[in-house]
């Protein structure tokens, strides 16, 4: 959330509340215009918000602003349980204002603000204090819950640090803040609206059961999985060794990893692609990063991969006798698993992967999920 003044003639604010879509792309989700941006604006503006996406005083949502004194007192009034994320630039800003100028300021900040566990989080914070006492003494006075990742809850599974976002669109909508108010409205109502139907065309044209965003992040973790081997420690637990001698554990049924990227973000930073897991944990991250399971083509796949080797067996010598005519009707192309986008990239994860298997496996070894693990 954010605000913006309007330009002479026009006087007053427009405040925004803006939000990430499933492609990490800006989807704006309220916009009002206020004589001025304060404690009673924000609390009538996060009112009507609330309202509308039915927000209660439990709501667990997470909101990140630039810190505005009345914006929070207003979240912290009437949404106590949220989660308020503060801008790491307008943290920068005020660092720069207070002395600490220079870009060793500023990587030591994207230093502590980046670590993912509260260890790495406190040795950058000394390494700031071997660097700056003075910085490392203003900055511990900023609870480290708002702008780092090592004290985010992880429940909004976003690890954004910047409220850049606000003002891409206070950018966008700059030929409208010199407007009279209902034209300036009308302005940004028509915007908003062009922006919606082009993402929708956009989101139509796209292949593939996650979005462009999304695959490309996951085409990009496969390769440096290609460089980390797995050790099966037991039940859903593995021990991840990447190639610089650093370990993770990974959590299949918690979804949870020890660098806890995967718990912020929902999405895993290190695949577990072992030949029996690598079905499973597939199916985990396409039931928690969209809802596919509509798709038939999906649903065919996940019937296929979650069967037991023996129904897999029956099913390859079904497969080579002929096919009937009632067998053809119900089997359309769309429908076969073989079709699927996502088993061919499993099969080509499979054979570009870097595996230890447990000892009792051999590379023969069916892919399928734990019999405990439920889907």
């Amino acid at each position: 959330m954010d605000g913006a003044h309007m330009k002479p003639p026009a006087t007053g604010h427009i405040l925004t509340a803006v939000g990430l879509d499933s492609n990490n792309g800006m989807y704006p989700v309220a916009y009002a215009m206020v004589e001025q941006e304060k404690y009673n604006s924000w609390s009538w503006f996060l009112e009507l918000l609330g309202d509308d996406l039915g927000l209660t005083r439990q709501s667990n949502f997470t909101f990140i602003s630039d810190r505005q004194k009345g914006l929070l007192q207003a979240v912290a009034r009437m949404y106590p349980c949220a989660e308020h994320r503060f801008c790491l630039r307008h943290i920068h800003e005020n660092m720069k204002r207070k002395g600490f100028n220079g870009e060793a300021y500023k990587k030591h900040l994207w230093k502590c603000a980046s670590a993912t566990t509260v260890c790495h989080f406190e040795k950058a914070m000394l390494d700031l204090k071997g660097f700056s006492k003075e910085c490392h003494t203003y900055l511990s006075k900023i609870p480290p819950s708002p702008w780092s990742k090592s004290h985010f809850s992880g429940r909004a599974k976003s690890d954004v640090l910047l409220n850049n976002i606000c003002e891409v669109l206070n950018r966008w909508l700059l030929d409208a803040r010199d407007k009279p108010i209902i034209t300036a409205l009308e302005y940004v109502r028509e915007y908003l609206m062009k922006r919606i139907v082009k993402n929708m065309n956009r989101a139509a044209k796209s292949d593939g059961p996650l979005t462009p965003t999304a695959t490309k992040l996951f085409e990009l973790i496969k390769k440096d999985a290609n460089h980390c081997t797995v050790l099966w420690s037991g039940s859903n637990l593995y021990q991840v060794n990447g190639p610089h001698g650093e370990q993770c554990v990974v959590d299949i049924d918690e979804i949870k990893c020890a660098c806890r990227k995967w718990e912020i973000t929902g999405i895993p930073f290190i695949l577990i692609h072992s030949h029996k897991q690598l079905s499973h944990l597939l199916i985990i991250i396409i039931m928690r990063v969209s809802e596919i399971e509509k798709k038939d083509d999906t649903k065919a796949f996940l019937a296929e991969r979650l069967k037991s080797p023996e129904s897999k067996s029956s099913s390859k010598a079904a497969q080579k006798s002929p096919t009937t005519s009632a067998q053809r009707t119900t089997m359309t192309p769309s429908k076969r698993p073989a079709t699927s986008p996502l088993t061919r990239s499993a099969k080509r994860f499979t054979r570009s992967s870097s595996i230890v298997p447990p000892a009792s496996e051999t590379a023969e070894t069916s892919i399928t999920p734990p019999p405990s693990t439920q889907v």
